[in-house]
């Protein structure tokens, strides 16, 4: 009996904690209204996220914070050649 209850758990804990997320895709979470022009935000579609990609860069992030918070600020840094010899890390990263 004990093992099932723990069977139980291990599944329904994962579901549990996606349910909301699941549920909140294609959500409006506002709407902003500037004369003729209506904005609505929805929530974004996470289904074409490739989670293993998002994990390795913010181990990079949490590791190289200065460059990371440039790269936020100003992406196009990406393409820089004189950025990338500054900061080797970047380039080794990629």
């Amino acid at each position: 009996m004990n093992r099932i209850s723990t069977l139980l758990i291990a599944v329904a804990l994962p579901v549990a904690f996606a349910a909301p997320t699941i549920a909140q895709e294609g959500k409006t979470l506002g709407t902003v209204v500037n004369g003729n022009t209506t904005t609505t935000f929805k929530a974004a579609d996470t289904r074409d996220i490739d989670t293993q990609k998002l994990k390795t860069w913010n181990a990079f992030a949490a590791g190289h914070p200065k460059v990371a918070s440039a790269l936020a600020h100003n992406p196009a840094l990406i393409n820089d050649d004189a950025y990338a010899k500054k900061h080797p890390q970047l380039g080794a990263f990629f």
